[in-house]
């Protein structure tokens, strides 16, 4: 098996239908579809087990609703592929896909191999596609050179891209609400040799309402916000790498936070005299 596909299942029952249908029709056919069905209410399970019925590719695993984070892990578990991709259920793929990445990994002998994406706005039906001087050209990146890339947006989800599966020997999703990608992929980059670059539109990303990312904020994601940001900083260390951006980002990822809760007069929680306290060590030995 060369290739487990990994999607984490909830209440997603407008969407599902797309998001499998895309990777049915991939060029590429040897891989496992692995199904976390975490726990939907919705018609959900149904169209899973519909899908599992006409591809024996595609493989169901029912769990109590647990998050994303650990269903991701769940199917972890289960994949039984040389290399694993991430794909959200209410997203799609291009029917390339897969070729895209996994040629890119033999042909550079990358570990990790990031596919560009576009984009779709459920909100306007409105469609947006990332325009290059040159398209479906290849870039490679050693010795953790590809971390300068890590502050932009592409480079963050675990969607998207293609890993190695010895890369999650011993990694996995934190059980956050929130922020889970940014807790793990940067330890998949530091881990691999060699990253690899596809600048192709390979990955649609569905922006909808209601999706956990454009919700309001919460104190939940605010602390699992700065949980992550703090995994990031310490691995950063432990890999000599340097903490420049990660300082950078820390810091103001603080203070907007610290000005949202004063504004909200929540003062008295625990996750802002954190915050309060990281900021006076950063103002006193920060340089």
């Amino acid at each position: 098996m060369k290739i487990s596909i990994i999607v984490p299942v909830y209440n997603v029952e407008g969407y599902l239908p797309a998001c499998l249908e895309s990777i049915l029709a991939q060029t590429f056919s040897d891989f496992e579809v692995i199904l976390i069905n975490d726990g939907s209410t919705d018609r959900s399970a149904k169209i899973c087990r519909e899908f599992a019925q006409k591809d024996e590719r595609i493989r169901l695993v029912t769990q109590e609703n647990k998050g994303q984070a650990l269903a991701r892990n769940r199917g972890l578990d289960y994949a039984q592929g040389e290399y694993i991709t991430f794909v959200d259920a209410d997203d799609r793929v291009a029917s390339h896909y897969l070729a895209a990445l996994y040629e890119a990994a033999l042909a550079q002998d990358a570990e990790v191999v990031v596919g560009e994406y576009y984009r779709y706005e459920e909100e306007g039906n409105q469609l947006f596609y990332h325009i290059f001087e040159k398209d479906k050209r290849v870039e490679v990146f050693e010795n953790n050179d590809f971390l300068s890339k890590f502050s932009q947006v592409l480079f963050t989800p675990v969607w998207g891209k293609l890993f190695k599966a010895d890369l999650f020997k011993y990694v996995r999703f934190p059980d956050l609400s929130a922020h889970e990608d940014n807790f793990v992929i940067q330890k998949l980059y530091l881990l691999a040799n060699r990253v690899a670059y596809v600048v192709d539109n390979l990955y649609c990303y569905q922006t909808r309402l209601g999706s956990v990312m454009h919700t309001e904020k919460s104190l939940q994601k605010i602390r699992d916000y700065v949980t992550a940001l703090e995994e990031q900083y310490f691995d950063l260390m432990l890999a000599q790498q340097d903490l420049t951006a990660v300082n950078e980002m820390y810091q103001v990822a603080l203070t907007s936070y610290k000005n949202f809760l004063a504004e909200r007069e929540l003062t008295d929680m625990g996750i802002y005299l954190k915050i309060c306290q990281r900021l006076e060590m950063i103002a006193k030995y920060g340089r």
